[in-house]
């Protein structure tokens, strides 16, 4: 009996028309984080059937890139495919914050965009009014898009008066031709007059010949049918049964096609979750991982990170130190991987020399996923390290480094956090604020000093960034370590600041602070201030400092009795009557007579209040509320006795 992959196999000759894989089933793949692999391969089929549905369901992932590995997974199948079906998404998502949707939107785009969207990438790239970092972006995704025009503008850009653009206009030549020609913009000008007659044929064969090894060149080749071979090879992989994964896995190593030998590092990287097909699976993956295509080897390297075996690592860290840029990238994850599984302590001897010299690595995708992975694996040792990198050229390595710093936690690079403050990247000024209040509220002990340079710094921040983020950033951050001493700045952001997001941020800081001082005397002074600046808030400010205060507080009854005092007069004066009542409801008992009255006239205008608001119900509970206390108090008795019977009248007319 033939088996069943074999069958299929023989199917792949046929002439039948094979149905296309389900799209909700692959969306469920799609969803799956904890598998790279299966995203990655969910995206490709997707990509690949070309109907609305499977268009419309790539532009809709496209536009919304929360999910960053879905994200790169369509970006990759888009590269793979050349796919020029969507310039305007993977343009658009070129201004995300996110580092990873930047980087491989950039990434598709080099490699399938057309005519209108290399002009649309030039504009961007030329827009001195755009955030640098998107025209950054633009310039890496003309770098890899191989065109004449592309290498224009980039020479244009190469003279541009900052530095950090002449940079990278600089990296994207180099990645356009294939080779860096060094600091000198005349030896580049001269490369390209030379050049600049080509006719477009003889250019694009130029650049051909230089990247030969690019799947993105070699899928470009594949035809229709190729295209339907792979679909089935992902029907049929899907039905096969327990003993038949392995012979199929050996028939499909030496395939000719690279998208199928992509498609296979995945699946044996799927394979290594289970006993069975462990070490066959890790072998043809340490085998996959010397093909002759980047992007096979890629993730051949992505699934060995998941295979706990010496000669997995070995081969580990040869690749970080010598292959293609995507490559040890990928290398540099897998070691993180492979620090974090069984005898994690043992090989993070090995691992952790090899991605601290991959943060010196030229290429910045190394050196940003090398920091990621430090970060991940929350090495102290590499903090100093990462500290550096926050003066790094580079504004991605530079926020990465400090996303680390922030996952680690170390109050011993406080300088360079505080001098990370200025940096001209709002993500990374965001990313290190992250770093600087982790590190604060872990660190055990912390120089007073420092503390105070730290609020000091904090409070310049929200009152003179220009991003309206980090300033909402640090209003928080002065709310979790902050003292008293800032509470007017707190003030005057909470009710003048002109961004809604900072004015919210401000006042629950200035709460947080003074719910913190536990000072009565303070407290008061605040309301009195509030009551003439803001009255409106009043009411809130109150309530919102009780609820703040009464979870730190031994017993809340009495030592917040002052607090619920005013909130009580101030629900009043508001004809706010339900705080009010809660507060005085939260009121100590035990009074002496004359309190008792007072109190008692207080419940009676409280009740007054909720009455005229048609609160009957309340009103009844307010008046069994004094009753107890109505004894030799005739007069406040029938004023109660009045509301009651109003309250009943209302409540009976209602029915």
């Amino acid at each position: 009996m033939i088996s069943g992959w074999i069958l299929a196999l023989l199917l792949l000759t046929g002439q039948g028309q094979q149905p296309d894989p389900d799209i909700a089933r692959l969306r469920e793949l799609l969803a799956d984080k904890k598998q790279p692999q299966l995203q990655a391969q969910a995206a490709y089929l997707i990509l690949q059937q070309q109907t609305p549905l499977a268009t419309e369901t790539v532009k809709q992932y496209l536009r919304d890139p929360l999910n960053v590995e879905v994200f790169t997974a369509f970006a990759g199948a888009i590269k793979l495919r050349r796919d020029g079906r969507f310039s305007e998404e993977l343009i658009e998502a070129l201004s995300n914050d996110l580092p990873a949707v930047r980087q491989s939107a950039a990434e598709a785009l080099g490699a399938s965009v057309d005519g209108k969207g290399a002009f649309k990438l030039k504009q961007i790239a030329e827009n001195i009014s755009l955030a640098e970092t998107i025209r950054q972006q633009a310039m890496i995704a003309l770098g890899k898009t191989g065109k004449k025009s592309a290498a224009e503008t980039l020479l244009k850009l190469f003279t541009d008066p900052k530095e950090s653009v002449r940079l990278v206009s600089r990296s994207a030549l180099a990645d356009l031709i294939g080779e860096d020609l060094g600091r000198d913009s005349n030896t580049w000008k001269l490369w390209f007059d030379e050049r600049k007659n080509l006719s477009s044929d003889a250019w694009l064969e130029e650049r051909l010949a230089q990247r030969n090894t690019k799947l993105t060149r070699l899928e470009g080749e594949l035809d229709s049918s190729r295209n339907r071979n792979r679909s089935l090879y992902q029907q049929l992989y899907s039905r096969l049964g327990p003993t038949e994964k392995i012979p199929f896995f050996q028939g499909l190593m030496d395939h000719e096609d690279p998208a199928v030998r992509l498609l296979l590092a995945g699946w044996l990287a799927e394979a290594l979750s289970e006993e069975a097909y462990r070490k066959p699976a890790g072998e043809m993956l340490l085998t996959f991982s010397r093909d002759p295509v980047d992007e096979v080897r890629r993730q051949a390297v992505l699934g060995l990170g998941r295979w706990n075996d010496k000669a997995c690592v070995d081969r580990l860290l040869l690749i970080i130190q010598s292959d293609q840029i995507a490559v040890r990238a990928a290398a540099a994850r897998s070691l993180a991987m492979q620090a974090k599984g069984n005898d994690g302590a043992a090989r993070m001897i090995l691992v952790l020399p090899a991605l601290q010299n991959a943060l010196s690595d030229p290429a910045l995708e190394v050196v940003v996923e090398a920091a990621e992975d430090l970060g991940s694996l929350g090495v102290p040792a590499a903090v100093p390290l990462l500290a550096g990198l926050l003066k790094h050229k580079a504004a991605a390595v530079r926020k990465t480094a400090a996303q680390a710093l922030e996952r680690i936690a170390d109050i011993s690079v406080l300088e360079e956090l505080l001098a990370g403050l200025e940096d001209p990247d709002i993500g990374v000024r965001l990313g290190i604020l992250g770093a600087v209040s982790r590190a604060v509220n872990l660190a055990k002990f912390i120089k007073e000093d420092d503390k105070l340079r730290l609020q000091s710094r904090m409070e310049i921040i929200l009152l003179k960034d220009p991003d309206a983020g980090v300033r909402a950033r640090s209003a928080t951050l002065l709310g979790d370590f902050g003292t008293v001493n800032h509470l007017a700045t707190l003030w005057k952001a909470a009710i003048a600041d002109g961004d809604p997001r900072i004015q919210e941020k401000s006042w629950q800081a200035f709460l947080e602070v003074l719910s913190k001082s536990k000072d009565l005397k303070l407290i008061n002074e605040w309301n009195n201030i509030v009551r003439k600046e803001a009255p409106l808030r009043r009411v809130n400010f109150l309530v919102e400092l009780l609820g703040k205060m009464q979870p730190a507080t031994m017993n809340p009854k009495i030592e917040l009795a002052p607090v619920r005092e005013l909130l009580v007069q101030c629900g009043i004066e508001n004809q706010k009557w339900l705080p009010a009542w809660s507060a005085l409801r939260e009121l100590p008992q035990g009074l002496e007579p004359e309190e008792i009255e007072k109190r008692l006239s207080l419940l009676f205008q409280i009740a007054e209040i909720a009455l005229k608001e048609q609160a009957a119900p309340d009103v009844l509970q307010m008046v069994d509320f004094a009753r107890p206390f109505f004894v030799g108090r005739k007069k406040l008795q029938a004023d109660f006795e009045e509301l009651y019977r109003k309250a009943n009248v209302l409540i009976n007319s209602k029915f």
